[in-house]
């Protein structure tokens, strides 16, 4: 909730319109719902005592918008997703926590909604929970069908005008605070000033749990067989699909030649997959395991926990830290607490010693005080 409000007086100090997101929670569920929908049918008090904390600070400072979660909450509406939910949208996030600025979609082409609803049907929904702005991020044909359900919506009665007029207004509204006059100049994007400001901040947040055995840094005039197996993101998925490495494994390689390299999907691997993993652990002198929230995953927590049971082993957490308060059986531990490209490349740096790590974890692990 601190990082939450922070960001939030960062963004729009500067003239930049923040969003909070997934509202009202994401971090409960291992389901990617660009893939599939998830539920979550816990209790509303879970709900109010840990993913709801983040979001009403974020709304006590002011955020200009707020996106919603394509995850159903059962205890709310056993129907329908966040998204193209009235009982979360204008009861829970509006009457019960008072937020009245904008509300938006996550993009209405992930499988959580399409699978079940249809694009049309899909975006006039979401009109009529609530939503604002509707997001539809990759395909013209799906922009089309959405723009001309929502036209023949209105023109039927079925979305009221005053629905329409309201979110225009509140859109009006963040559009007059930010006063934009112009686009930014082409230059602007990548620049090198922004992308060190990245680089340093995402340096900054590594950070090393132990080193218990002195493996770290990494050197790479040393000749030392140097494994990965790495459990990938959800977005590597055709990557790994056309035979190649992973985004991290290639910033590895590029580094370290010489690394042998394994990718598994984050929770559906084969035994045959399993196995040549655990043979390459036991044939290498550094054995680094990447993972991708370990502690929301069994599958995965259960063959990591087997491969570090390999002598000099490195954990590497690349989303969740989490994963280092239920896999304790690592000489070295490594927390990123993310996995965009700037995290990643920080990774490699702490391995191979271009800094030291010198980030503290954002919330206590497991067990740990």
């Amino acid at each position: 909730s601190q990082l939450a409000a922070a960001e939030v007086r960062g963004f729009q100090s500067a003239g930049v319109a923040a969003t909070a997101k997934h509202f009202p929670g994401l971090g409960n569920t291992p389901v990617d719902t660009h893939l599939a929908l998830a539920v979550i049918d816990g209790p509303l008090d879970y709900l109010w005592e840990h993913d709801l904390i983040p979001f009403r600070a974020a709304v006590a400072e002011g955020v200009d918008a707020v996106m919603m979660t394509h995850v159903k909450f059962a205890a709310l509406d056993a129907d329908h997703p966040a998204t193209l939910s009235p009982a979360v949208i204008q009861g829970l996030l509006r009457d019960e926590i008072g937020y009245q600025g904008l509300v938006c979609t996550d993009c209405m082409e992930m499988k959580a909604v399409v699978d079940h609803y249809g694009s049309g049907e899909a975006a006039v929904l979401a009109a009529l929970a609530g939503e604002d702005i509707l997001l539809v991020s990759h395909t013209p044909q799906v922009q089309e069908a959405s723009y001309n359900a929502l036209l023949d919506a209105v023109r039927s009665g079925r979305l009221p005008m005053a629905t329409v007029d309201a979110a225009v207004a509140r859109i009006q509204a963040v559009k007059a605070r930010v006063q934009i006059t112009e686009p930014p100049a082409p230059a602007a994007i990548r620049a090198p000033e922004h992308l060190a400001v990245m680089r340093q901040a995402a340096e900054a947040g590594v950070t090393l749990v132990r080193d218990d055995a002195g493996l770290l840094p990494l050197n790479s005039a040393d000749g030392v067989g140097v494994v990965l197996v790495e459990f990938s993101s959800y977005l590597d998925s055709e990557v790994m699909e056309g035979s190649s490495t992973t985004g991290f494994a290639s910033r590895l390689r590029a580094r370290l030649p010489h690394t042998q390299t394994v990718a598994l999907p984050p929770d559906e691997f084969s035994p045959e997959q399993a196995a040549e993993a655990l043979r390459m652990a036991e044939s290498a002198d550094v054995f680094i395991v990447a993972t991708r929230n370990a502690h929301l995953l069994p599958a995965q927590q259960e063959l990591a926990r087997d491969l570090l049971a390999a002598s000099k082993t490195i954990l590497l957490c690349l989303r969740n830290p989490y994963d280092a308060g239920v896999l304790r059986n690592a000489n070295a531990v490594l927390c990123t607490c993310g996995d965009s490209s700037p995290s990643l490349d920080a990774a490699v740096g702490a391995l191979l010693g271009d800094f030291t790590p010198s980030g503290t974890l954002p919330a206590p692990l497991p067990d740990e005080k």
